[in-house]
């Protein structure tokens, strides 16, 4: 081969590879581009657009329906349709649209689709504009991609749910659907009349797969007969649906359970331990025995088979009460001292309500006590001259609900 041939050779080997490397850097970064996408894509057009959009692209509309002053509403788009694997699980399959009930075109689609409740979540077909599926409230992101997931399923849609159980559909497997189905929706009052019939229908039998299932994910009454019978069969559920899974739902039941007899009486599981003290402690403030109560928290705090992150929502959901009601002083200061104790433990470093609360109570105190105000600026015992007035978690995006 010649040289100059030789040369043309090597520079189209080192084109095509070139080439080769160009096509992978690329691929790479719409994948990088694909994976670094910020939750759903909620599109800016109307919902006629977004409907014209959708066919185009073989998807169903998801709409948000939201209002300015609603907090839950608030919540969902900040803490889960933000999420990546959120938006990478919706944005392939919905048009997703954004819709203020309150304001613009939202106030005709709340009307025409009867919109009662926020956030509301509507999954439409795009050729017929009808509602395959509805839904709402706050959930969790693994909650809401279940409501998702039910719209592309055309036996879980809340379309088909509803029409069939009025039908007289009482098959033991559709119950089963139906009541999943009432749950993601927070309709509690069908679940209950459902989970009603389904029992007329399977008996008490609790090693029945169907029955068992609905038990443990929707009853936590610790005094219905079927809770109860799961109590008189532990050892048999246990067999069948294994220990971490009663005990869990031991806890759950007898979590709130202020008769302590009652709880000492069965057979010991995880948690029980902690319910008894928990309860010990009510029973000790109610009696304002503080300087009891205060040993009973600070034990709480560290014994190591205790559940800290539990012990800690329940101790500042107990100190936060004086925020909103006169107590005594001397378990006001006790109240200080946990805040204190959650702020600088709590393994969350992100969790802002445990700051909140403990610098709340502080300025609470300064407030109080006209001999120390010398010592702090006017901002804190009076109302600020500029900005917000009042110390709070409220989202400054969040407005206040119109008045009726």
């Amino acid at each position: 081969m010649r040289q100059a041939d030789n040369q043309s050779y090597v520079l189209l080997l080192n084109f095509k590879q070139m080439k080769r490397i160009i096509v992978s850097f690329l691929i790479a970064l719409c994948s990088l581009m694909v994976s670094a996408q910020n939750g759903i894509n909620f599109e800016h057009t109307s919902f006629n657009e977004a409907c014209e959009l959708a066919k185009q692209q073989n998807k169903l509309v998801f709409i948000d329906v939201y209002t300015q002053w609603c907090g839950p509403c608030l919540l969902m788009a900040d803490e889960v349709f933000s999420l990546d694997k959120v938006g990478q699980a919706i944005n392939g399959k919905f048009v997703s649209l954004k819709i203020d009930a309150e304001h613009g075109e939202g106030i005709s689609f709340a009307k025409k689709y009867r919109v009662q409740s926020f956030p509301a979540y509507y999954f439409i077909d795009p050729e017929t504009k009808e509602v395959l599926h509805r839904s709402g409230g706050r959930h969790d992101a693994d909650k809401f991609l279940k409501i998702a997931a039910c719209s592309m399923n055309p036996k879980l849609r809340s379309s088909y749910l509803y029409p069939e159980y009025e039908k007289g559909n009482r098959d033991p497997e559709f119950m089963f659907d139906y009541i999943n189905g009432m749950d993601l929706s927070y309709d509690k009052k069908n679940q209950t009349k459902a989970i009603d019939e389904l029992l007329k229908i399977k008996g008490d039998d609790l090693s029945d797969k169907i029955l068992g299932e609905v038990f443990f994910n929707y009853i936590s009454d610790r005094d219905h007969p079927l809770f109860k019978k799961f109590v008189t069969e532990r050892a048999k559920m246990e067999k069948q649906y294994g220990k971490e899974r009663v005990e869990k739902k031991l806890y759950k039941g007898y979590r709130w359970c202020r008769d302590t007899q009652r709880v000492s009486d069965l057979e010991d599981f995880k948690g029980k331990d902690y319910i008894l003290a928990y309860h010990k402690l009510k029973s000790t403030i109610d009696k304002k025995d503080y300087e009891t109560a205060d040993k009973l928290v600070m034990d709480m705090f560290t014994n190591p088979s205790f559940d800290q992150k539990t012990v800690m929502t329940d101790i500042k959901f107990t100190a936060k009460s004086t925020f909103y009601k006169e107590v005594d002083k001397e378990w006001e200061k006790k109240c200080i001292k946990y805040l204190q104790y959650i702020a600088y433990n709590a393994r969350d470093r992100n969790e802002g309500e445990n700051h909140f609360n403990y610098a709340y109570i502080l300025e609470k105190i300064i407030k109080e006590n006209p001999e120390i105000h010398e010592y702090f600026p006017e901002s804190i015992t009076q109302e600020p001259e500029t900005g917000k007035t009042k110390y709070s978690l409220r989202s400054p995006n969040l407005k206040k609900k119109p008045q009726r």
